[in-house]
């Protein structure tokens, strides 16, 4: 799903650098189990570079602010 395409998201005050939604569907609905904007193990270690490229996102953001 694309950044702001669940009203969740869209009620935060901006777009957050990570987010999950997590849900099932039942009866042909989708039902909210979690939404998460922070989580303590992203995996950056997973993806090289990733870490430094969260961190450059973080500053900016910090700047921007």
């Amino acid at each position: 799903m694309a950044a702001g395409s669940w009203p969740e998201e869209r009620s935060l005050p901006r777009e957050p650098l990570y987010a999950r939604i997590d849900g099932a569907c039942r009866n042909g609905r989708f039902v909210l189990m979690e939404v998460e904007v922070n989580e303590p193990g992203l995996g950056l270690h997973l993806a090289p570079g990733a870490g430094d490229r969260f961190a450059a996102a973080l500053v900016a953001r910090i700047r921007a602010a």
